[in-house]
């Protein structure tokens, strides 16, 4: 570890080359993400995954941070083409397959209705509201850079905290729709921040940083399990995603997920998973859209709810990611 300033960098990503440790991280979220749509809510509850399972889709979002700002002062304009390609185009036309099919299904069932579609639509499935939420970051990093880089570190921290707490406070006052702040980059935009620190410094553990990390970590705990409203404040919903949750997820459990790659911890496996991670996800957008109802059903004959949970988690990591990888390896 590298001494600067008294500090501790304890973490750095490779800023010009292949860093095998952000596709076990890619690899660590998509996991994570589809145990958050496959396990029992008690369990999510009673095994803390709002402290390392839902931080998923923010660590997807730091990622693409860093990998946009990692040059210094080049940062290259949003690319459309490669966009719609790699983004857009296979999330778009996986929603078109599951509307169609929970269109024909609901025809046969003789309950077909424009507005079943449309708030089929508009929630986007499980996970759904992330394409959504990339193209808004790829569209914002090229300009929030300049602005991040002529104000300086200190006061960047001071208007990304200003601008996070003030979205919330009108999300909040003016009641916005759940399902449209959820497909919004005000809840996320405090790890355009974060992200820049660790493109630039990377994540720096000292005393300070880790203080400020567990009072976020309480925070987390207060918004998601004391179910106090803190309305007009905060919104009154994701409570993990609030701006000062995010101080823990980069420090304290970026050091656990690297101490899991130091240790060899199926390092080969989730790394594959990590560089199909997108593909995984429109995977689970499908199965958990279509097919977990079924699957549970068909599991119900094992009795036992703790028997049928647990088969159903393994059968959608299966489901989910082997079909891929497998994919993937004849490519």
């Amino acid at each position: 570890m590298q001494q600067r300033d008294n500090v501790t960098s304890a973490i750095s990503f490779n800023k010009t080359g292949y860093d095998p440790f952000l596709d076990y991280l890619k690899g660590l979220c998509i996991l994570c993400i589809i145990l958050n749509h496959c396990m029992p809510e008690a369990w999510l509850s009673n095994s803390l995954f709002c402290l390392w399972g839902r931080p998923a889709v923010p660590i997807f979002l730091l990622i693409q941070v860093f990998h946009a700002y990692k040059h210094g002062q080049n940062v290259n304009p949003t690319n459309w083409k490669k966009l719609w390609k790699r983004i857009l185009f296979p999330f778009l036309f996986t929603e078109l397959f599951i509307i169609t099919a929970i269109s024909i299904q609901h025809l046969i069932s003789h309950t077909f209705s424009v507005s079943t579609i449309i708030w089929t639509i508009l929630p986007g499935g499980p996970g759904g509201y992330y394409p959504w939420i990339y193209v808004q970051f790829a569209l914002l990093l090229p300009l929030l850079k300049p602005l991040i880089d002529y104000v300086g570190v200190k006061w960047s921290c001071v208007l990304f905290i200003l601008v996070s707490q003030l979205l919330e406070i009108i999300c909040s006052a003016i009641h916005l729709p759940e399902f449209v702040y959820r497909l919004l980059f005000f809840r996320y935009i405090f790890i355009v921040f974060l992200g820049y620190l660790v493109a630039t410094k990377g994540i720096l553990i000292n005393l300070k940083t880790l203080s400020i990390a567990i009072l976020s970590m309480t925070t987390i705990l207060i918004f998601t399990y004391t179910g106090l409203d803190f309305r007009p404040c905060f919104y009154n919903a994701y409570g993990e995603t609030h701006w000062m949750c995010y101080f823990y997820m980069f420090v304290i459990l970026m050091l656990l997920f690297r101490f899991l790659f130091s240790q060899n911890i199926l390092v080969n496996l989730i790394k594959r998973m990590g560089k199909c991670s997108y593909e995984i996800f429109l995977c689970q957008l499908v199965f958990f859209s279509l097919f977990d109802v079924i699957i549970i059903d068909c599991l119900s004959f094992l009795g036992n709810a703790l028997i049928i949970n647990m088969a159903f988690i393994i059968l959608s990591l299966l489901i989910c990611c082997i079909p891929i990888l497998l994919l993937k390896k004849k490519e």
